[in-house]
């Protein structure tokens, strides 16, 4: 990974012991699986509250598991976008 800062490049090199941190590994490597998976989530709900017409109820329950996604993803300081 190089990103330019400053006008300056900087690498990062992960390292891991494997098979013993073969989960930790999968994490690191399959991270962009991750925030596409919370993009998807994050879509559908926003898809159904704009877009369908809901039950009684269904908006709310909707936006709520919205708004909890996104205290999530606030909290923990991820950026999908």
């Amino acid at each position: 990974m190089v990103r330019s800062i400053d006008n300056r490049h900087m690498k990062a090199t992960l390292e891991f012991e494997l098979p013993e941190e073969t989960e930790d590994f999968d994490v690191a490597t399959n991270g962009w699986k991750y925030r596409s998976v919370l993009c998807d989530i994050d879509n559908f709900l926003r898809s159904k509250l704009k877009y369908e017409e809901l039950l009684p109820g269904e908006d709310g329950a909707y936006e709520k598991a919205r708004t909890e996604l996104w205290n999530l993803i606030n909290e923990h300081n991820v950026d999908i976008h």
